[in-house]
């Protein structure tokens, strides 16, 4: 080979290697543009609102993943209009349920007073067998319309035995869900991932899996929030950051796109950025046309690689088999001299803040992520206008303020691990902490370590026997008490004459045949579970608790939740707080309510609730003198202020 080939060759290959760095670089960092596309009371011309907003998309010719309702794309307007856009589009369903839907597929429907209602609006608010006939009506409407199945689908929550169902049946393998917020638009979505992609297990859609556990599609999240206020409140966030009371602008949405998608700890960066398609035309020329300018400008720079949610997942599940660990750490986006760090991964994630030098670390945030905990709508359907999502934590702020661990301590003697977190200093734990059975403590090499550790409890809860209603009306009733003054009689004849032996036979074979008799098995839900955990952490003091019988509840899981039978000792053995049953406070006025809770001498109130089943507070908290602690999908907790 000459020299002139020689250095041709080199330069080739100088050349090739930085274009290959430069190109893995891009391809290590995504931007999704998503649309979901519904008709909405507010629509006044479907076709008119997309073609304007698609007209943006466009201009800076970016690859734009479309989710349609089913309504939208029943409109024959709207299809003909979106079947002139670009290849390289992607079309998808919005999971939406409206009332057409429901009664095509032959799916009970009721009407809610607002349309957003989760029980009505999402697969969550109907039966497992309804659920399947809602998705393969929509899935075969869809294809009717457009020729094929699609691939990647999204509501602000789908649950895990849906999304298990579409993967299966369809190949789903993309979808698109809310991010965190504790409670926006009836919507409460609390302790998934935060601000990144992950795998969902089978039991759970909103927990991060690893291999063994995962449903093979990848959850990807609109708006992500502002990593330190956004946990307070959720306009603070690439959706609606226009709207808080900060006059943020462009520059703001620049900077959180930044955090996510520049994290050196971090393999890969991923934002979605989007805007449904329901609105008046004139909504996408402001914000979202800035947006996408600024998307477009990050693309030509070579900094990311915009992907429709189909080659995101694809991406994803090539270079991922379970979900992989995440850490970002960020200046406060609004000015202050805090730093907020999230670490996560598929075993818990936590959240802190300090000011950078100060011996001061607040632990605000702390959740386990366990395999065998149950989505509260797994089984269950959400028959409530509220939707509450909430993972199992140790620590939570906006919960109940009170839990917030704060450090004296330097940010570099506090490390993450796998499995949870070590101090290289010594340290006080509070007693909340030391009790929670989702730890465990140890000293290695002179460092302390709190280790997470999976849900201690079976995958639906904990299965148990005790008296029916009808049960415990017989045992206490007349006859009962007769039929024990006879055994008592016999049983004094028999030792008498010496048969103690046949007499604790007898007595024994008494109490299994009425036991039996009069008993049934019931079940202690997961969210009940993770009440109670939460109420034994607390402070001691007396629970009062509803006095209440429902015997003709509606309920799917394998066994009838126990609250139904009235029967409450379960809360006692597993807060290890006294109960008091409730006989007349919760019935009372409005203006005596206060004194009668007082008087009770209770700390506590527990309210249960589970698909039409639901016990609630009479009148407003500060009409009782209570304030809320702790609240998932089963369980409220009240504590006297």
């Amino acid at each position: 080979m000459n020299i002139a080939k020689k250095v041709y060759f080199l330069l080739s290959f100088v050349l090739s290697f930085f274009c290959l760095t430069k190109t893995a670089f891009a391809s290590e960092k995504f931007v999704t543009v998503v649309n979901p596309v519904r008709i909405s009371s507010y629509t006044k011309n479907p076709s008119e609102s997309i073609s304007a907003q698609q007209k943006v998309v466009s201009s800076f010719n970016l690859p734009t993943t479309w989710l349609f309702t089913y309504d939208s794309f029943q409109n024959k307007e709207l299809v003909e209009t979106v079947s002139h856009f670009p290849r390289q589009d992607e079309f998808g369903i919005f999971l939406e349920v409206s009332e057409a839907l429901a009664n095509k597929a032959l799916v009970p429907y009721k009407k809610p007073e607002h349309w957003y209602h989760p029980n009505t609006l999402f697969l969550s608010g109907y039966a497992q067998s309804d659920r399947i006939k809602i998705i393969d009506t929509v899935f075969n409407s869809f294809k009717q319309t457009f020729g094929y199945y699609p691939t990647s689908v999204g509501s602000w929550w789908t649950d895990s035995f849906s999304l298990s169902y579409m993967h299966d049946k369809y190949g789903v393998t993309a979808n698109l869900m809310c991010s965190d917020q504790f409670s926006t638009d009836n919507y409460q979505l609390w302790g998934q991932y935060w601000g990144a992609p992950f795998y969902p297990t089978q039991l759970h859609a909103g927990i991060p899996a690893d291999s063994q556990n995962k449903i093979d599609v990848v959850n990807i999240q609109w708006a992500y929030r502002d990593p330190l206020n956004g946990y307070s409140s959720s306009l603070f966030s690439t959706q609606d950051y226009f709207t808080t009371d900060k006059n943020l602008n462009i520059d703001y949405f620049k900077k959180l796109l930044n955090v996510y998608l520049h994290q050196p700890d971090n393999s890969f960066g991923q934002v979605v950025v989007g805007l449904e398609s329901d609105f008046d035309p004139s909504a996408y020329t402001g914000e979202y046309t800035k947006q996408l300018e600024f998307v477009s400008q990050l693309r030509k720079n070579e900094e990311v690689q915009v992907v429709t949610m189909n080659d995101f997942s694809r991406w994803f599940r090539n270079t991922f088999t379970e979900t992989p660990p995440m850490h970002f750490s960020s200046n406060d986006l609004l000015g202050s001299s805090q730093v907020v760090e999230w670490y996560e991964n598929s075993r818990y994630r936590m959240g802190i803040r300090y000011v950078p030098g100060e011996q001061k670390i607040s632990v605000f945030d702390w959740r386990e992520y366990s395999p065998n905990f149950y989505e509260p709508y797994f089984v269950s359907p959400n028959r409530n206008n509220h939707l509450s999502i909430v993972i199992p934590s140790i620590i939570d702020r906006q919960m109940n303020a009170n839990t917030e661990w704060e450090l004296p301590i330097h940010r570099e003697d506090m490390e993450f691990h796998e499995n949870g977190i070590s101090f290289s200093k010594a340290i006080n734990i509070p007693l909340f902490i030391q009790h929670n059975n989702l730890l465990r403590f140890s000293n290695k090499d002179a460092h302390l370590e709190i280790e997470t550790v999976n849900w201690p409890y079976k995958t639906e809860g904990i299965v148990l026997r005790a008296l029916t209603p009808a049960g415990e009306s017989i045992f206490s009733s007349t006859k009962a008490k007769i039929l024990v003054l006879v055994l008592f009689v016999a049983s004094i004849l028999m030792m008498r004459i010496g048969y103690k032996r046949s007499l604790a036979i007898l007595w024994l074979i008494v109490f299994i045949f009425l036991y039996t008799r009069f008993s049934t098995v019931y079940m202690v839900t997961p969210g009940e579970l993770e009440g109670l955990q939460v109420l034994e952490s607390l402070p001691d003091g007396i629970v009062l608790v509803p006095n209440s019988v429902c015997l003709q509840c509606e309920y799917h899981s394998s066994y009838k939740p126990i609250i139904f039978s009235n029967n409450r000792g379960y809360v006692s053995t597993l807060s290890r707080k006294r109960i008091l049953y409730d006989t007349d406070v919760l019935n009372t006025s409005r203006e005596d309510i206060k004194k009668a809770f007082q008087n009770t001498q209770a700390k506590y109130i527990l309210l249960t609730q589970i698909e039409n089943y639901h016990e609630m507070l009479p009148f407003s908290p500060g009409d009782i003198g209570v304030k809320k602690v702790f609240g998932n999908a089963n369980v409220e907790i009240w504590e006297r202020e």
